[in-house]
């Protein structure tokens, strides 16, 4: 479907919202309301969802974690009413909302949109969204400490993205699987992934996600000793 112009005009204002969020909220606000005024004045109801979730965005920045929850849950619902395929948007939103609520200490809130979103996808056969979620899945059960949940999911993860051959799902997925083996102290098992991870990172020249991977591997270089790596690795990762 061809979206109209000011559809697109009003997504590009979104887009800079979320941009300068953390260097002028007023700017931030400033984008975001042409954002919704044009969305509304052109019928544009997934717009105006996406308008509640850069607000999410803008209060989570600030720290109000409150004030976001209820603007990512207003964007979930208004999405949810939105005809296809903007009504699969709701996805990203669940993302949101279930990192709100862990910061708030309510995991089980946030795994529920998780699981619903999971559920949506698998119903679809949706591969892409169903690694995605489950990428996120693992993210909070790591924040849990339940390792075994959290490897889980991490490994469903890295299994749809080699269905898929997706360079950046690879990417993440070999990054949380490092991330899983790091928190219960298997260095030597996270190197493994984290290596992976940078390469995909390097191939696909995202220089964000080398240096944070870089920066994971030279804390896990360093613990087993590995002190010139680790050098390496954190000085190339503040290049």
């Amino acid at each position: 479907m061809q979206e109209p112009d000011a559809w697109k005009q009003a997504d590009e204002f979104f887009k800079q919202a979320i941009q300068v969020r953390s260097v002028s909220v007023e700017e931030a606000r400033e984008f975001l309301s042409k954002g919704v005024t044009l969305s509304q004045a052109s019928g544009y109801e997934a717009g105006i969802a996406q308008g509640f979730t850069v607000e999410g965005f803008i209060f989570e920045t600030a720290g109000n974690f409150q004030e976001a929850l209820l603007a990512f849950q207003t964007s979930y619902d208004l999405y949810a009413a939105c005809p296809p395929p903007y009504d699969r948007l709701t996805q990203k939103t669940a993302t949101q909302l279930a990192k709100i609520y862990a910061n708030l200490g309510d995991y089980a809130k946030g795994l529920n949109y998780l699981y619903d979103e999971l559920r949506k996808a698998e119903a679809l056969a949706d591969i892409s969204s169903m690694g995605n979620i489950s990428n996120s899945v693992s993210i909070i059960y790591q924040r849990m400490g339940n390792h075994e949940q959290a490897g889980i999911y991490a490994r469903r993860c890295l299994e749809f993205s080699r269905q898929l051959n997706d360079d950046r799902l690879t990417g993440i997925s070999q990054i949380n699987m490092g991330n899983v083996f790091g928190q219960t102290k298997d260095w030597d098992s996270a190197i493994t992934h984290w290596e992976v991870a940078l390469s995909v990172f390097e191939k696909m020249e995202d220089r964000e996600l080398v240096a944070s991977t870089q920066g994971n591997l030279g804390i896990a270089y360093k613990n087993i000793g590995q002190f010139e790596i680790a050098e390496k690795m954190l000085l190339d990762c503040l290049a």
